[in-house]
């Protein structure tokens, strides 16, 4: 007997109907009716938000009398469900409990009545008394442990008033015993663990989440509410921004790895708070779209909905995009007769049509394609997002080069979708002479695989086009930064570059005046670098040392005349242990940014530029700016259309040098088609 058996009766979609779980019994064994049920407002039940888990790992439970194989996450969670219920709800009737679980109460094998269903998650997760979101048994210590921090440190933000100034010190850290290690790692780790469940990263249970009214996360011995979690992982993104934005130093009490939880190096960082945190900033988007009364801004936020089709998993394609119908307003119908290819160029075509009116579009789906990114296993055009695997954990590439052709050219023809064929105007740049490997750091060493591709260049072009040394702008390249900003940290962390990768750098002469230019940077927790800029090819960098190195501020007292007294005191043994530590958090996060670059290839144009693009890009790919993209493209002939390839950047290639050669008509404009 299978689930077959289960559905004798089809449910009748004009009343609508739905099926509840009543559960009989649910300790050791677990035996339930099915009830089918007219849905409307007086349904009073729970909603069951979990992972399925392992397909090969099943449990059997009896429902109506029929041994019915279920993945063993959801009979651990049929356990435990009805006594959050009862803790809830103490005044109910306990025996009136039901609750929906998808896997039961839709006919699966059934396409017709799956499309109808999908078509009432909004009202079923909406319209539930209680959303229970299923974290787990298993590791069930860990969990605890992160759901006891989370409320420690949920009761110091309130203390604190939730308010950034008494916060971004990170003094509470210690209140927390978040920074005594070894024995804060396991805190850490329960942090870490928490925002690794599975749960995170399914896309129908993000819907689940923001559409509940009242939503619990259990395990089998405890819970904590929604709004406890969120609030206290939306703290910590505020201070972690707030710590970037003002560039703030790393206390000397916080370990390096505490650290960079708070202040990461680009696209990268605590990834618990991210997975956690996701739920939360798609929660405040449809909170937002719900009270907006401005449709072309309703139609902008539908969009920034959709992209988390990009970011959460799904058993099935298609529910990538079926899967957040029930938040945003895309006029897209869930359709399991569609195929994966039908279903995505509808879903980009949907985007395109939210913008009709609009003068600048934005094709979002582009960063999550490229076939230069993604091995494409659906027979997706390259244009089309690679939802599955970009939600898989393959990392997508984004520069944030904020180009906009249109402002540069206006008056272009809109883009278009016809067939799977994507049309749009653009122009072409340059054009890919040289691909070397990945621009790790390892790699770029003596004795890697890039090491003797950029001596090459090095030698061959010791001064960049944008006269500064190559050297430095292959740094900002690797580093994914548009420009030299010579700011203490960036050139201590070019420094060690230079140092790290130790090339053989031609000499050069002088400037015509001979007399070489000298510039400190400011003083930053002890350090400054000191340049002698003398117009050669390979700058001399000098690490300044301060007497104050390594000493912190103790207290702060008034005088009677009101000046400030200020007494510190050396946190360090000397001044080497502090510029150890100093020197050590420099190459760590040099070492910690480059990482990012694994799936990446450097590469030479054919005027000697300098870029960054995809694991497939190749020689001839071209760099092209097209409307509706922030950052440039590479793109590949394919007789008289285009293959997309992937985002790319290319050092030098900004906005202004752009508009030159557009004004010296340099270069034209084109449609592409891209197939």
């Amino acid at each position: 007997m299978t689930f077959k058996h289960l559905y004798q009766t089809p449910l009748d979609m004009s009343k609508p109907e739905i099926r509840l779980l009543e559960l009989i019994e649910d300790k050791d064994a677990i035996r339930c009716k099915l009830h089918t049920v007219t849905f409307d407002s007086t349904l009073r039940f729970a909603a069951l938000s979990y992972v399925w888990g392992d397909a090969a790992d099943t449990k059997h439970i009896e429902i109506d009398g029929i041994q019915i194989p279920v993945s063993r996450s959801l009979s651990n969670a049929l356990k435990h469900v009805r006594k959050y219920w009862a803790y809830e709800f103490p005044d109910r009737d306990q025996s009136k409990f039901r609750i929906w679980v998808d896997a039961v109460c839709i006919n699966q094998s059934d396409k017709a009545e799956r499309t109808e269903q999908v078509k009432l998650m909004r009202a079923i997760y909406s319209s539930a008394d209680l959303v229970l979101g299923w974290l787990g048994a298993d590791d069930n210590e860990k969990i605890i442990t992160a759901i006891c921090t989370i409320t420690a440190i949920g009761n110091v933000f309130r203390g604190a008033r939730w308010e950034v100034e008494k916060l971004k010190s990170l003094q509470w850290l210690k209140r927390c015993g978040l920074v005594d290690e070894p024995a804060c790692n396991k805190y850490w780790q329960s942090l870490n663990y928490l925002g690794g469940l599975a749960y995170w990263q399914r896309i129908w249970i993000l819907q689940e989440n923001i559409l509940a009214s009242t939503l619990f996360y259990i395990t089998p011995n405890m819970s904590i509410e929604y709004s406890t979690l969120m609030n206290v992982y939306t703290m910590f993104n505020i201070l972690s921004q707030t710590l970037i934005d003002e560039r703030a130093n790393k206390p000397d009490f916080v370990p390096t790895h505490i650290w960079y939880m708070f202040n990461p190096p680009r696209y990268t960082g605590f990834i618990s708070l991210g997975n956690i945190l996701r739920f939360g900033t798609a929660n405040i988007l449809y909170s937002r779209k719900t009270k907006e009364d401005d449709a072309e801004e309703q139609r902008q936020l539908d969009i920034n909905l959709a992209q988390y089709a990009s970011l959460l998993q799904a058993t099935d394609p298609r529910d990538h995009v079926y899967g957040l119908l029930g938040l945003s307003s895309l006029p897209i119908k869930p359709d399991y007769t569609k195929n994966v290819r039908e279903v995505y160029v509808s879903y980009c075509r949907a985007i395109l049509d939210a913008q009709d009116g609009k003068t600048k579009k934005d094709l979002v789906f582009l960063q999550d394609g490229g076939a230069g990114v993604f091995d494409d296993s659906l027979d997706l055009p390259s244009w089309a997002p690679q939802l599955p695997l970009r939600a898989s954990g393959v990392p997508t590439l984004v520069f944030d080069e904020k180009l906009s052709l249109i402002d540069i050219m206006p008056g272009l023809p809109p883009p278009r979708i016809f067939d799977s064929v994507l049309s749009l105007a653009g122009i072409q740049l340059q054009t890919l002479k040289s691909v070397g490997g990945p621009p790790e750091i390892q790699n770029l060493q003596k004795g890697g695989n890039t090491f003797d591709w950029i001596q090459d260049y090095i030698r061959r072009i010791p001064f960049y086009a944008t006269k500064i040394p190559s050297i430095w702008a292959l740094f900002l390249v690797v580093m994914r930064m548009h420009r030299l900003v010579t700011d203490t940290f960036t050139m201590l962390l070019l420094q060690n570059f230079i140092a790290r990768l130790n090339l053989d750098i031609p000499g050069s002469e002088r400037t015509q005046s001979g007399i070489p230019r000298y510039y400190q940077t400011p003083e930053i927790d002890g350090l400054s670098v000191m340049m002698c800029l003398d117009g050669g090819n390979n700058p001399q960098l000098s690490m300044c040392i301060s007497p104050l190195l390594g000493l912190k501020e103790l207290d702060r007292s008034t005088t009677s005349s009101g000046m400030v007294q200020q007494s510190t005191t050396r946190s360090f043994t000397d001044h080497h242990e502090a510029l150890e530590a100093r020197s050590l958090e420099v190459s760590s996060r040099l070492i910690y940014t480059l990482k990012r670059n694994y799936n990446t290839r450097i590469f030479e144009t054919d005027v000697g530029y300098l870029g960054l693009g995809p694991q497939g890009c190749r020689v001839g790919d071209v760099i092209c700016l097209v409307d509706g993209y922030q950052d440039l493209v590479l793109l590949r002939k394919r007789g008289e259309q285009f293959v997309y390839v992937g985002p790319c950047m290319g050092y030098g290639i900004s906005d202004v040098y752009i508009k030159r050669r557009v004004e010296l008509r340099e270069v034209l404009l084109e449609a592409f088609d891209i197939v």
